[in-house]
C-alpha cells in the first residue's frame, strides 16, 4: 500500500510539472474546449474493450481445467486491473492470489494466464500498428515493433520448444536470486504450453485484435472530442506506440515515457503543447486511472464474496 501511495503521489507531481510546462492558462483553456458530451461514448467503448478481454481470460482459463461463472470469471479479471499501473501489468498475477484463497488453485497453475494476457496485448498491438505502418511509414515506430515481435517469436519459441526452454532456463540459473522464479517457471511449463497450442493462440490472438480495435476507436474519439482532425492510422500508430514505449521502460505504467512519446509525435504535427498534455491527461484517465479505480471495486466484491 505503502509503495502505491508513493507511486500515486510521483504521479501527481509529474503531472503537476507537466502542466505547469505547458502553461496552466492553456492547459485550462484546452480541457475546457473538450467535448464532455463525448465523455459516455468513450466509457462505453472502454469498458466493452475490458469485456472481451475478460472474455479471452475465461477462454484461458477453461483450457486449463479452471470453470468460473461468467459473473466470477469477469470480477476476477476487473480486480486485476487494479494492478496495471504496475511494470508491464506484472502486478495482475494478483488474480493467482485470489484464485487460490477462493478456489483453492495452486499460483503455479494460474499465474501462466496473466503472462499469456500480456504476451497477447502486445501481440495485438504489434499487429494493429504493424498493418497501419503499410499506409504510413514512422521509422522509429517500425524499429520498435521489429524489436517486439522478435521479443515475442523467441518467447513463443521459449514455451512450444522444450530444448529452447531448458538452454533458456539453465542460462538464466547463473543469474543471481533466480532460482526460485526459474523453479516457479519450470513447475508451470505444462500450462504454458497447454495455452500455447494452434487452436487456443488464434482465439486469444483474435480476441485481443478485437479488443484492441474498440480500444482504438475509443482513443481516436477522444482526439475528435477535442476536434483533432487527424484520421485513425495516425492516432492509433503515435498512441498504441507511445503506450508500447512506456512499456518498454518497464517503469510504472510507462509513466513518463509514454507521455513523452506522445508529445514527440503531435508537436511534430504542430500541436500546442497544452493542448497535447490535455489530451494525454484524457487518455490517461479513461486508459488507466478508470480501469485502476474498477478494478478496486470489483477486488472489494471478490473479497467479500
Amino acid at each position: 500500500m505503502k509503495k502505491v501511495t508513493i507511486f500515486i503521489l510521483s504521479t501527481m507531481i509529474f503531472y503537476v510539472v507537466f502542466v505547469g510546462y505547458s502553461d496552466f492558462g492553456k492547459f485550462y483553456s484546452s480541457i475546457t474546449h473538450f467535448k464532455f458530451e463525448f465523455l459516455p461514448v468513450i466509457f462505453l467503448l472502454s469498458t466493452s474493450a475490458m469485456i472481451i478481454k475478460g472474455f479471452r481470460q475465461h477462454i484461458l482459463f477453461k483450457k486449463i481445467g479452471i470453470n468460473l461463472s461468467s459473473k466470477n470469471n469477469m470480477l476476477l479479471y476487473f480486480s486485476g486491473l487494479s494492478m496495471i499501473i504496475t511494470p508491464g501489468s506484472s502486478g495482475e498475477v494478483i488474480k493467482s492470489y485470489f484464485l487460490k484463497i477462493k478456489e483453492g488453485h495452486s499460483i503455479s497453475k494460474t499465474f501462466p494466464i496473466t503472462f499469456l494476457e500480456r504476451f497477447h496485448d502486445l501481440l495485438a498491438t504489434v499487429t494493429i500498428i504493424g498493418f497501419f505502418l503499410f499506409f504510413q511509414n514512422f521509422r522509429e515506430v517500425t524499429i520498435l515493433i521489429g524489436i517486439i515481435g522478435f521479443f515475442l517469436i523467441i518467447s513463443y519459441l521459449a514455451i512450444r520448444v522444450r530444448k529452447l526452454f531448458k538452454s533458456i532456463t539453465t542460462l538464466l540459473l547463473k543469474v543471481p536470486k533466480m532460482h526460485r522464479f526459474i523453479d516457479d517457471i519450470s513447475e508451470s511449463y505444462e500450462v504454458f504450453y497447454s495455452l500455447t497450442t494452434k487452436k487456443i493462440m488464434i482465439k486469444s490472438w483474435l480476441l485481443s485484435v478485437l479488443a484492441w480495435a474498440v480500444d482504438m476507436f475509443t482513443i481516436y474519439v477522444i482526439f475528435i472530442a477535442f476536434n483533432m482532425k487527424f484520421n485513425i492510422i495516425f492516432t492509433t500508430i503515435i498512441t498504441y506506440s507511445s503506450v508500447l514505449f512506456g512499456a518498454v521502460s518497464f517503469l510504472p505504467a510507462g509513466i513518463g515515457i509514454t507521455e513523452i512519446s506522445l508529445v514527440g509525435f503531435l508537436s511534430r504535427s504542430g500541436i500546442e503543447l497544452s493542448l497535447v498534455s490535455s489530451l494525454i491527461i484524457i487518455i490517461r484517465l479513461v486508459g488507466t486511472w478508470y480501469p485502476t479505480v474498477l478494478g478496486f471495486i470489483t477486488t472489494r466484491m471478490l473479497l467479500k464474496k
